[in-house]
């Protein structure tokens, strides 16, 4: 087994050098452990018929919901983030995994900062850049594609050919390498090899290799000029792999008149709007730049770069699964079958995901499950009335090295040989008016394994008078829906071991019943946002009065008698924070004798305070240039549980966290980019699993790159800059 550290050195990877799953149908192959006996090994056959089935039937599910027309020409071998398919007469997009099969006729679009890569059945790799739109439209004697817009990369395999079609123009590829960017107003065209037309208004204009040609569309001049300038380093499409949060690269450049000034251009979209970096070079100069996809360019100094032909690179950060569940050290108790469900982040390079199952913690005899999403339940068998497991989950991707195994974590399984007696949670000791049974008496019980049980009623303790027996219920839960008399009545669950629960009593009346109207039960009110509590209730008799309790910890703070079923209170009269219980008696009103009584609870709290954001502050401009992080900072408030803080980009939100400190370093600076932010700081309580905010403060910042300092030149040693 491989091992990574993260001390190794970073690796490359040429565009030319992906791996191709050998094998789709490798998802199919399940290995479990058998156990010797043959019950064991006959429900290990079926479970294993029932995964094999299910697995094909999400298979398809996921893979070939949308299959589209046709067989397959072409596969996606690289997509980073975002890129979805829409099928030919279809109206849903659908997204695109790696290794998945495209058809004629698909629409394929990738969203902000996200690429894909379609290779075609001869050898032809389409590049799709950021916010690129392309349809496919192949005959059995031209490969054509419709170019709607952005910014996509053709290389074509010898004698080839490509058409790709615009709004109203055409151009033809052949045994081409070429760059195509299109906008509203203009078309670009970057060729490194191979030959091209362009063919606009019934004329053709020819582009030879490295020569970048410009179509305005709006005045249908064309405009060429042969690039003067060979790029060295870093090649086109390279990939670099790294662990660091920072790799550097060193970019280098030939020019046929050396003594020019030249500039190097570094930005995250083929258009070059915004620049990222600016950078005065000679002929090398190193960059630390952090993971991403960037765009290159070499231009001489003050000119206009829009006819200077790009390049493209990408850094990718090593990644590894995060184990959910099971959570490390979780304990299973079962007594029969036992399924595991096992779940796990999403990595984007993933084409599928292998986990490794083992009562070693070094694995020396493990089973390995082949699955193609990040979740999938399995049958477990053990031998043994406890054990201990260890799982991890090996990604898959065709880039080498891209991405690192999970770490190791472990669960125990505790075969039960008898089953514990059940536990009665409700109703105890419970009064219940007959009219409000309409719908059914909810009962309520807990048990450690699901099993099939009986469930009774009796009139008597000892359940000798059986009014109701229902057998194989196997939920912890049961509704009664018929109509009981008035009386006391008593119940039980008897597990399939016959083993009894302990012993519940509930009471039903006809007499009179009490429901709660306000506050309700729980109902939570703050100090600052009312000035009165107002007490309701409804009772179905007459001539009634009653007498209200309040208590604090158990301590009485007040009581009334009163004659109307309802009663307003100031909320200043209860000054502390917490949980306040109130009881309501209902009384005979001729001898005060009481008819019953109903408990409610309602919580008072202070609400929290708004904060003020420190850092940044309003419309400052940070310099992402050697920085790992931003410091973001409030000022602490009262009566506040935590903070929730929120980063906005263009009015979309793109990050949103909490955190118990008045500060954060954020060190997601990959997932901001450059431009305009706002920052939105709450405040927040926590009561009884419900957030309350305060407003928020908000604070607008900008980031950009900015060269602060001179650039490391490698060679030469000197140079003038005037």
């Amino acid at each position: 087994m491989k091992s990574y550290n993260k001390t190794m050195n970073p690796i490359v990877l040429k565009n030319n050098t992906t791996e191709k799953n050998s094998n789709k149908d490798s998802i199919k192959e399940y290995y479990i452990k058998i156990d010797s006996k043959k019950q064991d090994f006959i429900f290990l056959i079926i479970s294993i018929l029932i995964l094999l089935t299910l697995s094909y039937l999400l298979y398809r599910d996921i893979y070939k919901s949308y299959e589209g027309i046709g067989k397959p020409i072409g596969t996606i071998v690289f997509k980073k983030r975002t890129a979805l398919r829409k099928i030919k007469n279809q109206s849903i997009w659908e997204y695109l995994q790696n290794e998945y099969p495209v058809y004629n006729g698909d629409a394929i679009k990738t969203e902000e900062f996200s690429e894909a890569v379609l290779k075609l059945n001869d050898g032809t790799e389409i590049a799709l850049n950021e916010n690129t739109f392309i349809v496919l439209n192949f005959s059995d004697e031209e490969t054509k594609i419709k170019f709607n817009y952005g910014s996509l990369e053709a290389n074509a395999e010898s004698n080839k050919q490509i058409k790709v079609t615009t709004k109203d123009s055409e151009i033809e590829l052949t045994s081409a390498n070429a760059k195509l960017i299109q906008n509203q107003n203009s078309l670009q065209i970057q060729l490194k090899e191979g030959s091209a037309n362009l063919k606009k208004n019934n004329k053709i204009e020819k582009i030879k290799e490295n020569e970048v040609a410009l179509l305005d569309n709006n005045t249908n001049k064309i405009i060429k000029k042969q690039n003067q300038i060979i790029y060295l380093s870093p090649e086109d499409n390279e990939r670099f792999i790294t662990n660091q949060n920072q790799y550097p690269i060193i970019f280098s450049f030939k020019a046929e008149n050396p003594n020019k000034n030249f500039e190097l251009l570094i930005a995250l979209n083929s258009t070059f709007r915004p620049v990222l970096m600016r950078i005065p070079i000679k002929n090398t100069v190193k960059v630390s730049l952090n993971p991403g996809t960037y765009y290159w360019k070499i231009i001489e100094k003050n000119s206009d770069p829009i006819l200077s032909s790009y390049r493209k690179f990408t850094i990718l950060k090593q990644e590894k699964p995060i184990l959910y569940s099971p959570v490390n050290d979780h304990k299973y108790v079962f007594k029969d079958n036992l399924y595991i469900t096992f779940s796990w982040s999403k990595l984007d390079l993933a084409n599928s995901y292998e986990i490794w199952l083992d009562t070693n913690k070094n694995f020396t005899n493990p089973q390995k499950i082949t699955t193609i999403t990040n979740m999938i339940s399995i049958p477990l068998k053990i031998s043994n009335n406890k054990e201990i497991f260890y799982w991890k989950v090996i990604p898959k991707s065709s880039l080498k090295d891209a991405l690192l195994e999970s770490n190791i974590f472990s669960f125990r399984i505790e075969r039960m040989e008898t089953l514990k007696p059940a536990q009665i949670i409700f109703p105890l000791n419970e009064t219940f008016y007959k009219k409000s049974l309409k719908k059914g008496l909810n009962f309520s019980w807990q048990y450690d394994v699901p099993n099939n049980q009986i469930f009774q009623i009796a009139e008597d303790r000892e359940f000798k008078n059986i009014i109701l027996s229902e057998s194989k219920i196997t939920n912890n839960f049961y509704i009664f829906k018929k109509e009981l008399p008035a009386g006391t009545y008593y119940w039980r669950v008897i597990n399939e071991d016959n083993l009894a629960s302990n012993t519940g009593k509930f009471y039903i009346t006809d007499i009179i019943n009490i429901e709660i109207l306000s506050p309700e039960e729980n109902a939570i009110y703050f100090f600052d946002k009312i000035n009165t509590i107002s007490f309701r209730w409804k009772v179905d008799l007459e001539d009634l009065k009653y007498k209200i309790f309040i208590y604090y910890n158990n301590n009485i703070l007040f009581n009334k008698d009163i004659n109307q079923p309802y009663f307003n209170m100031d909320i200043q009269l209860l000054k502390k924070e917490g949980q306040y219980q109130w009881i309501i008696e209902v009384l005979n009103k001729n001898d005060n004798k009481k008819l019953l009584e109903k408990k409610s609870q309602f919580y008072i709290y202070y609400s929290p305070v708004k904060t003020q954001i420190l850092r940044p502050y309003n419309n400052q401009t940070i310099n992402l240039l050697n920085r790992n992080s931003i410091l973001l900072q409030w000022k602490r408030t009262p009566y506040t549980d935590y903070y929730e803080y929120e980063i906005y980009k263009n009015g979309q939100l793109i990050y949103k966290n909490q955190t118990k400190l008045n500060y954060v370093n954020f060190n997601l600076l990959t997932l901001l980019g450059i431009g305009i932010f706002d920052l939105k700081v709450y405040s927040v309580k926590k009561i009884n699993q419900k957030e309350y905010k305060s407003d928020p403060d908000i604070s607008r910042f900008i980031l950009e790159y900015k060269l602060n300092k001179k650039p490391e030149f490698l060679t030469p040693d000197k140079i003038i800059i005037e």
